[in-house]
């Protein structure tokens, strides 16, 4: 099933890798929010794969801080 996107906010910076090198792909987002001030954008998702083909999904806070890349 898709994955949906509701706690993702005008990311504005993708990376693909296996993190947690467990031998499968990871992506990591940022949460830009649809402005500087918005305060909406305030966090990191990390998407981890599996051997099933799935992600399960981590949101790490920035403590207020609007990151734009990975």
């Amino acid at each position: 099933a898709p994955i949906s996107n509701s706690l993702l906010n005008n990311n504005g910076c993708v990376a693909v890798a296996d993190f947690n090198k467990d031998g499968f792909q990871d992506a990591v987002f940022t949460n830009y929010g649809p402005s500087e001030t918005s305060g909406a954008g305030n966090s990191v998702t990390i998407l981890y794969g599996s051997a099933a083909g799935t992600f399960s999904r981590v949101s790490v806070p920035t403590g207020g801080t609007n990151v734009s890349f990975v």
